[in-house]
């Protein structure tokens, strides 16, 4: 546009009158703001769109991710304290089936609701979220990565080919659809009647079956990490009751028994756009000073 200006200025003296050049070149000035207010004008819009329809999506799903949320870490505190008891078997004899029943209960109405969240959410333009709102759907991505790759293993020897202490990631959101009810929310007494005897749920129940810290599988150390999530979510989004400090990251840390995995969750947290602040940071710190702790331990032991 600016060398059709500098041309109809030339052409005042060589070609056209000097009040048609002016009319051109009024019109042409006129025209190009238009157009730039317009296209303003229609990016505004859009980060408007955007951010209202965020807020939604994250307004149907935040009250009840953090009261599912805050639920299972309760659990995984109590299974840290009773699992010596076996009460994830699934026997069904005199009723002692129901800590197993509630257990898988619990972890599957959470991701439920993650993943109800995540459907809505892959249409929105993370580009232009607020940062709360961003932070909110890197956990929710965070959520089910913990749940599914087998990174979260690695140097560790384990089978990445079949699903035994982590899911199939697309296998996962089957599981978690199996348990998002037409209406309303997941209950109890509706997951037992329908999810739980679904067959295709049994690899979920399979997962949990005789879960315990006393084996050699990863799995417990996966719903560790999961935890240290959970936490590091109430800590960002939930009341302040439902806040740990730093040691109680470092106690839900310290029931790992692979410190590899620990570790590998450190390190894949920043691909995840956390573990620089808030909730994630306290885990990332938690981490380091386990870490350094064992590392300390092994190095007096071998100087002993």
């Amino acid at each position: 546009m600016s060398a059709l200006v500098t041309w109809l200025e030339t052409a005042k003296t060589d070609i056209l009158p000097t009040a048609i050049v002016s009319l051109l070149i009024s019109a042409l000035v006129t025209w190009a703001a238009k157009s730039w207010e317009t296209r303003d004008t229609a990016a505004i819009t859009y980060r408007y769109e955007q951010r209202k329809k965020q807020h939604e999506v994250i307004g149907r799903h935040y009250g009840r991710l953090i009261a599912a949320a805050n639920t299972l870490g309760y659990r995984m505190w109590n299974l840290y304290t009773n699992s010596a008891h076996g009460w994830m078997a699934t026997r069904e004899d005199e009723g002692n089936g129901y800590y197993f029943r509630s257990t898988a209960y619990r972890l599957m109405h959470f991701f439920s609701l993650v993943r109800s969240t995540e459907k809505e959410a892959i249409l929105l333009d993370g580009r232009i979220a607020s940062p709360k709102d961003y932070l909110f759907l890197n956990y929710i991505e965070a959520f089910h990565w913990v749940m599914t790759d087998t990174a979260l293993f690695e140097g560790l020897p384990y089978n990445h080919s079949i699903q035994g202490d982590h899911f199939f990631a697309d296998e996962f959101r089957r599981y978690c659809e199996l348990c998002n009810p037409s209406e309303g929310q997941l209950t109890f007494d509706g997951f037992l009647v329908g999810p739980y005897v679904n067959p295709e749920l049994l690899p979920v129940l399979r997962f949990l079956d005789g879960l315990t810290p006393e084996e050699l599988r990863l799995r417990w150390d996966r719903l560790v990490a999961l935890h240290l999530l959970l936490q590091a979510f109430l800590n960002d989004f939930g009341y302040q009751r439902q806040h740990a400090s730093k040691r109680g990251f470092e106690e839900i840390a310290s029931q790992a028994r692979n410190q590899k995995v620990l570790v590998n969750l450190g390190h894949w947290l920043p691909r995840h756009e956390l573990g620089k602040r808030g909730g994630t940071r306290l885990l990332a710190q938690a981490i380091k000073r386990l870490n350094a702790q064992r590392k300390s331990t092994i190095a007096a032991a071998e100087n002993a």
